[in-house]
Formats: structure tokens, sequence, C-alpha cells
């Protein structure tokens, strides 16, 4: 919470500004999950460590992006030939426990 409020007063230090908070959500709330992880920052100033962290951005993208999708066969049986939704799930469940 420091650093964003460090950073939000030096954006407006002397004159009102406009601030886009979304992002700076986004990167104290996964740093405060990641730091309890590992102990580690990801986003943000002060990384330690840019390619892990790249790494790990890549991969909360690709978890975003698949954690909400369902898949269509567990509607449609017949469609479990036509996609491979339950073996990218697994290989993206190794890339986790692996980086974790």
């Amino acid at each position: 919470m420091r650093r964003l409020l460090l950073k939000l007063s030096r954006n407006s230090h002397e004159v009102f500004a406009k601030v886009e908070l979304k992002s700076m959500f986004a990167d104290l709330t996964f740093n405060n999950l990641m730091r309890m992880m590992t102990g580690k920052r990801y986003y943000g100033e002060d990384v330690t460590d840019d390619s892990e962290a790249k790494d790990f951005r890549e991969f909360i993208v690709e978890v975003a992006e698949n954690g909400g999708a369902g898949n269509l066969a567990d509607y449609l049986p017949i469609l479990n030939w036509a996609g491979n939704y339950e073996n990218k799930l697994m290989e993206l469940f190794k890339k986790m426990d692996d980086f974790l």
C-alpha cells in the first residue's frame, strides 16, 4: 500500500491528475499474493528477476484466458474428438506446479 500511495503522490505532486487505478490495484493484488507464496515481487517497480517476472505475467494471462472458459464437451460429448481442452488444462496445471 505504501508503494502505491507513494507512486500516486509522485504522479500528482503539484497539481491534480487523472490516474488509471485498475492496473495499479491489479499490480498490488498480484504482488501481495505472490509475496505471500514466494516472497518475490512480479509486478510494478522493484522487480528482482525480470525474466521470471515476465514468465509469471504470461502464465497469469494464460490462466485468465482458460480459467473462465467452459468445456463445451461437457454439454455435447461428441465434441471431445474436436477439442483438446482437458489436455490444455493439464499442461497449464503442470506449468503452474513447476513454477510454484
